[in-house]
This record gives C-alpha cells, structure tokens and sequence, in this order.
C-alpha cells in the first residue's frame, strides 16, 4: 500500500485496507477533526473497506458536508436516548433538516415540551460514553428478522427493495439506515433538542399520529449558541404575531389554512402585486387569468395529477368526471397558448403571467400563517421559446429577479442548480441539454451557485434564496427549463419551414407565493417594512383644536405625494405618539401652537429620539432624495 497526500486527497493503489486503519497514521490532532471521508465520490465512514486503486479525500469538521452527517447522527442519538428512557417504541424516521434534524416515533405514552430535558440529558449521558457507532451490510432477509415487530421499518425495506441493506448499531440501539454517521456518539457535542409536534405516518391523515421531535446539531459549541440566539429573535419576529399586532390580517379556526386579509394587510399585498405587474409588462408579458375550478384531465395529461395527487382538491360534480381546485397556473397557460390565433415562430417568445389563485390540500399540522397556506396567489409566469430566445430570456429573468429583490431590501441572495432527480431515468439526453443551458447561462453571469439533484419532475430548474436579517435562507424565485409539458399537451407553433414544432417552456416566478413573501418580508426587520411599501407612511397629529386646520392643510399638501393618515380624536398626544410606535410608522409630524405660527413642522423619524423642526418642503426634499 502506498499513501500520498495532496490537499487532503489519499491515493491508494495496492491492497484492500480500511480508512480507520489509516487514519491512525494522521497526527492526533488531524485525526480528531476527521468525520468521514469521501471514497470515489461517496461519502463512507470510518471503517470503510477500500478497493484497489480507490481514492479518498478527507471530510474534516469544517467540511460543509461535515454538518448534515453530524446532525443525521444526533437524529440516531435521539433515538437511542428515547428508547433508554420509554418501553414500546417503535421508529419510522429521523432525517436531516435545514438547521438540525428530527426522528418520528410511535408510543402509547403521552409526551410534551416538558420531556425534552429528560431526553436531552440521556442524549449528553450518551454523548459522553464514548460508544462506537457500528456500520452492518447484511441480506435484507437479516434486517427483516432485526425488526420484525416494527411496522413503519418494515414498509421502508419493502419500499427500497433490495437485496442487501446497511444498519447502524451503537450498543443496544439499531437503526436501518443508509449512513454515513460519525464513528463514536463522544462525536455529537453541541445540540439541543427544540420542539415536538405530530406527525401522520407517511403523511397520510388516515394513518395514525407518530410523534415528532425537531433538535439543532452544530459542529461548534459558538455556532450552536448563535443559531439559539437567533432562534429567540424569531420567536420575538414571528409574522403572525406582528401581523396581529399590526392589524393586518388574522386566521380563523373555521378556515384553516386560508388567510383573511384586514384593510393594511391588503393595502400592502396589493402594492406587491402593483409593483411585480409593473416589472413583468416592462418585460412584455400578456397578463391572463385562469379558473380556480378545473377538470382534473388537464392535470392527468400534463403528469401533475400523479405526482401530486394527495395535495388535490378534488371532487364529483356527476359520476363521470372529477374537477379540482386548480393546484397549478402551468398546464393552464399552456392551454391558452395552444388557443392563441397566432402560434408562428414569429411570435416567439410568447409570455404569459397570472397572479393565480392555487389550492393546496396541505395536512392541518403543515399549515404555518402565511407561510404554508391551503390557499395562496402565486407571481407566476410562462415563457414560451425556442432554444434561440431561451438564454436571453433567463437573462433577462435573472435580472429583474435582483432588481426586485434589491427593492424590498434583500442584498444577499444565493443561487442552486437544480438538477433531474435520482428517481427520474427517462430521456437523458434532454435532461443533460436542459441543466446544460442553465449552466452556460450562471457561468457567463459569474454567479456563484451550488447543484443538487431536485428538479421539478419536468425539468431542471434555477432556485434562488434570500437571506434576511437573521441568516435565514428562504427559496422564492425560480426558473425552470421544461422541454416536456407542452408535448405532453399537443401545444406546439409553426417554424419558418411551416413544420409543427414543440415550444420550450420556461417556468418562473420571482416571489413565489405573494402571502409568503410577505411573512418573509415582515419577519425580516420584525415588521419594518421597506418605506414605498408601508401603508401609513407618515401620521399626522395635532395637539389641540387650535391646530387642526393647520394639520389639515399639512394633510392636503403630503397626500398627493405619500400615503398619509390625519389622526382626528381627542386622545392625549403622548398616547398617540406612543400608538404611532407600536405601528411602525415611519414618520409621524407633531403640529402644536408654535409649529402653526412658525409653518414648520415637527418630524419624528421610527426608531429615532431626535425630533427636527424644519419647513414642510424641506421635509419632502429631504424624504425624497433619501427614500427614492
């Protein structure tokens, strides 16, 4: 056996040998940062037997893919820990999640919020117990018998049916599980157990309720704190709190998963939706809107029905056919373009938008405020093309996509390549294409960008996340590449040589949901929304009778110019201004005797203790140049 080392990359090209074998070789302190490793672009564990002529690259602590292996194996912790403390538990589940990890279980007994410190506290015994976390390849006839009495396993191994399967085991407590996890629970240091909520097995409501743990797990004791500490500022910044508190929409036991929108609520989810028009008729589309009711045919023909059957809204109007509420604007506005009078090479690019009603049939324990709705309006769009028009039309996406992201005052943003999923094996070739272009287009605009493997089942896509003021990622914008819809529908347009041929579609939307932007929007600054967005940008308020024509004449002169309220009532001016704050006024203008005899006013900016007395033009030169 040889061993060179290269940038933390081992060659091995004589005999079998196991990592672990090889990493004893490794200075201590090297060693202790090790994770797993990367073996011919897997990632194995520790006890990995190596091939002849394999190769393996070092995935240290600070490797970022370092973190979901370290919280997979907090998941199995968990576990392990819930088994020591209950009798009759039976495991389905424990995947990562973006920020941690949780695992579904069922158990006769009743548990709460308040046993999350007794399994915490068996998780850090069990953390300190330096137990080795065992790798088992055996025959699935092997695993069946481990757990025979287990149902939720059972129905996995039938799933994934194969003949051979891997378990991991770390003293008494064995889990199905494809790995890797780190070699030893004195590994797992820095989590915390969150939450517990409810869960239907395999998401299905007519199965029974598991039980749902969520856990954080990080690779530092400083990186855990930080996350907790931003975990509390969320809670302080919840949409549904500020929106209560706001009085800008509310939520009713008798419409679950739908949102009632109050006069401020629906003021600024009208200026959203004012100001994507805006940019999408600069940019040449023909805004259309569809029906909310629809037979499902078009949904079956278009594939959507069988890949998302269980988040339909359907039902029986007579004994031979099905409507549903429309999940989807895409099969739709290919039926407008094949309808369309003119469907010439000519007339491609062919762009549609619609603010579209969706209905999703989302489960009650998914349903989160604005956030995760049964029922929402999405910014969508669809770019009829031809493979000549589609590069500069995802350019020309890309950018109105920042410009608006810019506006509502989101600087950081992050971009993924999505490509075709691992269960998709049909048409390759059109896959590699599609991927290809988005691809070339990212690379000639040197955006940094990372790949997995989520595609929509029609085609690769473009995902773009923003990052609000507390390093949350949220996905909103996409675009997607789909060579496959419009065939699958017979739409199709005439080229120069007078053939049939079937147009690309691009799929975009900018926002996504307009209610969850907005959940998003409110979150990121605790409910301090950008300025050309507020409702009540500047509040006017009058000390005593004496003043109030002179507030009123104040209101005139703003009123052309910003969105301005005159608070007429007898209430004591310090309560006022202090109702002010609570609204998150942005400017609020205190007239009394001395501003009326002077004309100036007072001006009181939110968030600041300073008061400035200056002319009203002033201030609107000044509001102008700083908030344009």
């Amino acid at each position: 056996m040889i061993l060179t080392l290269n940038n933390n990359e081992m060659f091995f090209v004589k005999n079998k040998s196991s990592i672990n074998h090889l990493v004893n070789s490794i200075d201590r302190f090297n060693r202790l940062k090790i994770i797993c490793f990367n073996i011919n672009n897997l990632l194995c564990d520790l006890d990995i037997i190596l091939l002849k002529n394999s190769s393996a690259c070092i995935i240290d602590i600070n490797n970022k893919k370092a973190i979901n292996i370290i919280r997979h194996s907090c998941a199995h912790l968990l576990a392990h820990a819930i088994q020591l403390i209950y009798k009759n538990v039976k495991f389905y589940v424990g995947p990562v999640t973006k920020y941690g990890f949780y695992y579904d279980f069922f158990i006769e007994k009743k548990i709460t919020n308040v046993d999350l410190t007794t399994i915490e506290d068996k998780m850090k015994y069990l953390s300190t117990c330096d137990i080795n976390i065992l790798r088992f390849n055996v025959k699935t006839d092997v695993i069946k018998k481990i757990f025979y009495d287990n149902k939720y396993k059972l129905d996995i191994i039938a799933r994934i049916n194969k003949s051979d399967m891997t378990y991991y085991k770390q003293n008494d407590f064995i889990d199905l599980c494809l790995g890797p996890h780190v070699s030893n629970t004195k590994d797992l240091k820095y989590f915390k157990l969150l939450n517990i909520s409810g869960a239907y097995w395999k998401n299905n409501k007519e199965n029974e309720m598991l039980y749902r743990i969520y856990g954080t797990a990080w690779e530092s004791d400083k990186k855990l704190k930080n996350y907790l500490i931003n975990l509390e500022k969320i809670k302080n910044y919840d949409h549904k709190k500020i929106g209560k508190e706001l009085s800008l929409f509310d939520f009713y036991n008798h419409a679950p998963g739908v949102v009632f929108w109050n006069k401020y609520g629906w003021t600024i989810y009208l200026g959203i939706i004012k100001y994507i028009r805006s940019i999408v008729n600069k940019n040449k589309y023909f805004e259309v809107n569809t029906p909310v009711m629809l037979n499902s045919s078009l949904f079956e023909k278009s594939g959507h029905m069988s890949k998302f059957d269980e988040y339909i809204f359907k039902y029986n109007y007579d004994q031979q056919n099905v409507s549903v509420l429309k999940p989807m604007n895409c099969p739709c506005h290919v039926n407008i373009f094949k309808h369309f009078n003119k469907k010439s090479y000519k007339d491609l690019p062919f762009r549609l938008s619609e603010f579209g009603m969706c209905s999703r049939n989302e489960l009650s324990g998914t349903l989160f405020g604005l956030m995760r709705l049964r029922n929402f309006v999405q910014d969508d769009g669809h770019v009829f093309c031809t493979e000549l028009n589609m590069y500069s039309e995802i350019i020309k996406f890309i950018y109105s996509l920042k410009k608006v992201y810019y506006k509502f005052g989101f600087k950081i943003f992050k971009v993924i390549l999505s490509k075709r999923p691992k269960n998709i094996i049909d048409d390759n070739l059109i896959w590699k294409k599609a991927e290809d272009i988005l691809e070339h287009v990212i690379k000639n605009l040197k955006i940094n960008y990372s790949i997995s493997h989520e595609g929509a089942f029609y085609g690769p896509k473009l995902e773009f996340s923003l990052k609000d003021n507390v390093d949350r990622i949220w996905q909103c914008g996409t675009i997607q590449v789909d060579f496959f819809t419009a065939k699958k529908l017979n739409a199709c347009y005439t080229d120069e040589k007078g053939n049939a041929k079937t147009p690309i579609i691009l799929h975009r939307a900018i926002l996504g949901s307009i209610e969850r932007f907005l959940g998003i929007l409110l979150e990121n600054k605790n409910g301090i929304l950008p300025f050309w967005i507020t409702p009540i940008q500047i509040e006017i308020l009058y000390i005593n009778d004496f003043d109030l024509n002179y507030a009123k004449h104040i209101y005139d002169v703003v009123k052309s110019r910003y969105k301005v309220r005159l608070s007429v009532n007898n209430e004591r001016i310090e309560y006022k201004i202090k109702k002010c704050i609570l609204q998150k006024i942005p400017y609020i203008i205190v007239l009394g005797k001395k501003e009326r005899e002077k004309k100036i006013i007072s001006v009181r900016e939110f968030g600041s203790q300073l008061i400035k007395h200056i002319s009203l033009n002033k201030f609107i030169n000044e509001l102008k140049l700083k908030k344009c």
